[in-house]
């Protein structure tokens, strides 16, 4: 079967530029003559491998703080599907994939907790809605969903 393509086009700084050649050469050691598809391969690759939500083993519990420990945050993420849960009064849900954050469903700053059942992922414009919503500043309409 002939594997299915797709063109990338960028455009880089000249000092971009200069560090991606940097990374071809390092990638031409494994790869010799590197293309910039092998760069970009070996970028995605050891991105996902480092980045991407995982299963991990908890955490020690530590005394109260605002930091949520990475094996719940990405326990989280993987619940959730990476997408944000928001849902409008008409039920539509937002799904977006951009922009995500742990949100507190029973805010930290009144004594909400890092478990996992108290968390959820929204998306940057769906979370700060609900904290205006939460902490009666004037909400605004929740942003429209595409």
């Amino acid at each position: 079967p002939i594997e299915e393509r797709v063109t990338l086009r960028t455009s880089l700084s000249t000092e971009r530029f200069e560090a991606s050649e940097k990374a071809r050469a390092i990638v031409s050691r494994k790869h010799p003559g590197a293309s910039v598809e092998d760069v970009f391969n070996e970028l995605v690759e050891f991105f996902l491998k480092h980045k991407a939500p995982k299963q991990r083993k908890p955490a020690k519990p530590k005394p109260r703080n605002r930091h949520i420990p990475l094996a719940t945050r990405d326990q989280v993420m993987l619940r959730d599907k990476q997408r944000c849960t928001f849902r409008s009064r008409s039920g539509h849900k937002c799904n977006s994939t951009r922009n995500l954050q742990i949100d507190h469903i029973k805010p930290f700053a009144l004594d909400g907790t890092h478990d996992p059942q108290n968390l959820r992922v929204l998306c940057a414009a769906h979370n700060r809605h609900a904290a205006r919503k939460v902490f009666n500043k004037k909400p605004l309409p929740a942003p429209e969903l595409a």
